[in-house]
């Protein structure tokens, strides 16, 4: 009797504790319907934030701090954490990546906003047995947390639709639902997330809370169907919305995906104008300190210092202005 109370009591604290270190997201548990992302209270939502940069290759900003900047400062109300899988990443230092991946999970819970998981490289090798161990063990996890979704493939290069992406995406969705029913899953789509023909025509059947992702560099001119820096991307990305494909930018760039060209801030205004109208969720690549075009920070910046316009470039000045400017103001947040 005398272990049964202990454990009951100790049971008790430990949900006290999580429940504290738990701030609930602005828009409350997400769901989608039709082509539509919507929040808890049935009203269309729209999530715009940030990415941080590969694991493996930017850790100076998988941190608490940085979250708290890009929630309070940046007014962002989603974080994108793209863990690295490749290249030095969790295929070969699993227990290190996942550390970094949690550290900014838990902050962004704590601080009350969304955070994507992200299984992020890019290839055509499906790496399915590691992923859906990855996967399972962080919606055991964090299942009950409102404040996640998960991207289950970042960028597919030479995979077909059919064939190959819908078999793994279905994996993945039927391992994360055995734990987590509800939260938002985000489906990579071909041709590095830029062919949504095949997508918009077959789209994943038999599941809830499905979104499909694309990415879009305003610099980039047209590529095998569009980079973004023309309208053909933009045309397809309308025509899949338009049959009813609800979509998801996890990720864009002011200028080109490689960084060798400078911003292209009419066709980015183009593909703001657009998702803004239909209430699609857009993030920006990426928190990152190195000298590259389209980065949002100065080389050297540091997470403590991430409030400051002094760090920003004159991408970063751009995009963070759109963010504060159609993101409400965050709450828990002072100064």
């Amino acid at each position: 009797m005398a272990f049964a109370l202990i454990f009951l009591v100790t049971f008790a604290a430990i949900t006290f504790c999580d429940l504290i270190n738990a701030a609930a997201p602005p828009f409350g548990q997400l769901s989608v319907k039709g082509n539509k992302l919507y929040g808890a209270n049935g009203k269309q939502v729209q999530l715009i934030g940030m990415s941080l940069f590969w694991s493996q290759w930017n850790s100076a900003f998988w941190n608490s701090v940085t979250v708290q900047k890009l929630k309070c400062n940046w007014r962002v109300n989603v974080i994108r954490a793209p863990l690295g899988v490749e290249s030095g990443g969790y295929l070969q230092y699993p227990a290190r990546e996942k550390a970094k991946l949690i550290t900014v999970v838990d902050a962004a819970i704590a601080a009350g906003i969304y955070v994507i998981i992200d299984w992020h490289y890019t290839s055509s090798t499906a790496y399915t047995s590691q992923a859906v161990a990855l996967f399972t063990e962080m919606s055991k996890k964090y299942g009950k947390q409102p404040n996640i979704l998960y991207e289950v493939w970042n960028e597919p290069v030479d995979n077909s639709w059919a064939g190959q992406l819908v078999p793994y995406h279905q994996t993945l969705i039927k391992e994360i639902r055995a734990n987590d029913p509800n939260n938002v899953i985000i489906c990579g789509t071909p041709r590095y997330d830029m062919s949504l023909i095949e997508p918009a025509n077959s789209p994943i059947k038999g599941q809830k809370n499905i979104m499909y992702t694309f990415h879009w560099y305003a610099a980039d001119a047209s590529n095998g169907g569009g980079n973004g820096g023309d309208d053909a991307l933009l045309a397809m990305a309308k025509s899949a919305y338009n049959k009813g494909l609800p979509l998801f930018c996890t990720e864009y760039g002011l200028a080109s995906g490689s960084g060798n060209k400078t911003i292209n801030v009419p066709q980015a205004k183009k593909w703001w104008a657009w998702m803004d109208a239909n209430k699609i969720s857009h993030i920006n690549w990426c928190i990152w300190d190195k000298p590259y075009n389209g980065n949002p920070i100065k080389q050297g910046t540091t997470s403590a210092q991430l409030h400051l316009d002094s760090v920003l470039s004159v991408d970063g000045k751009i995009v963070k202005g759109m963010i504060v400017s159609k993101n409400a103001a965050p709450s828990g947040c002072s100064g």
